[in-house]
């Protein structure tokens, strides 16, 4: 028996690095896995190499209507989520003087934007069952400041 036996996770950013990591974990341990990710044929690829009580689905964690979808999917193919992780995230690299406002947006939208919307729309479905735990990672870049990481 796995020690998430029975559970449905959804996982952002999990076409691959830490959060397919994540996905394979939750699956081994026994957890019905959603990959959301913008990454679609990589996620999809994820999902093939598994096989097991998985699905890919397209996820723009900076769109409200997308974590709507993904829920919606999630719940007909599982049921509610018990799990979410949002692990979503990207990194913009250069001196903050040559930055532009345009990627410093979208790094916000994917980094913040997409946590607070997955904790709304995801939470809210959890709340609703009673149950539910939402994990959120992070990098040390958001609490040390590195040189060419402005944004």
């Amino acid at each position: 028996m796995g020690r998430l036996d029975g559970k449905v996770a959804i996982v952002t950013g999990a076409a691959r690095g830490m959060g397919e990591a994540i996905v394979r974990l939750f699956a081994a341990e026994g957890a019905a896995v959603v990959i959301a990710d913008v990454l679609d044929d990589e996620a999809d690829a994820v999902a093939e190499s598994i096989r097991t009580r998985v699905v890919s689905v397209h996820l723009d964690v900076a769109d409200e209507a997308s974590w709507r979808a993904v829920l919606a999917e999630t719940v007909d193919t599982f049921g509610t989520p018990d799990v979410l992780v949002n692990n979503a995230g990207i990194l913009e690299m250069s001196p903050i003087v040559d930055t532009s406002l345009d990627a410093f947006h979208r790094v916000i939208e994917v980094d913040l934007v997409g946590p607070f919307l997955g904790i709304k729309v995801v939470g809210g479905a959890m709340a609703e069952a009673g149950r539910g735990s939402i994990v959120n990672t992070s990098s040390a870049a958001g609490i040390i400041g590195f040189s060419q990481v402005g944004a």
